[in-house]
Order: C-alpha cells, then sequence, then structure tokens
C-alpha cells in the first residue's frame, strides 16, 4: 500500500459495497482503541495479591457439573 496516499476514492464503489467498507473501518477503529486502552492498562497491585481467608472448601471438577 502506498503510505503517501491518505484518501480512497469510495465513489468507485456501489452502495452496498461503501457501507460494508465504512462498517469494516468502524470495526477496525474500534479494535485499535480496545487495544490502545489495554496496553496502557496497568491493575490495581491489590490485584495480584492472593485473597486472605479464613478457610475453604476444595471442589472436585466433576462435583461441580454432577448437579447440572
Amino acid at each position: 500500500m502506498r503510505a503517501a496516499k491518505q484518501f480512497i476514492d469510495v465513489s468507485v464503489l456501489t452502495a452496498e459495497a461503501q457501507r460494508e467498507l465504512l462498517d469494516f473501518f468502524d470495526f477496525l477503529k474500534a479494535k485499535s482503541r480496545r487495544a490502545r486502552r489495554r496496553r496502557g492498562e496497568v491493575l490495581p497491585q491489590a490485584f495480584y495479591e492472593p485473597l486472605k481467608v479464613d478457610s475453604y472448601v476444595k471442589v472436585a471438577r466433576e462435583d461441580i457439573y454432577a448437579e447440572i
């Protein structure tokens, strides 16, 4: 793709193709914004620390699905 060309002439496309192209472009913009937000996202320190509980009950996976 030529980097110097910043505009695409969508008038050569049908109206339906233009809508699909714009829809796809909106999808890419949203995906890019989400990725940028995730890169800069830092979770609070408490997220990385284990929960302190008095006791817990160990449950086998089979027991969880036995009642379904």
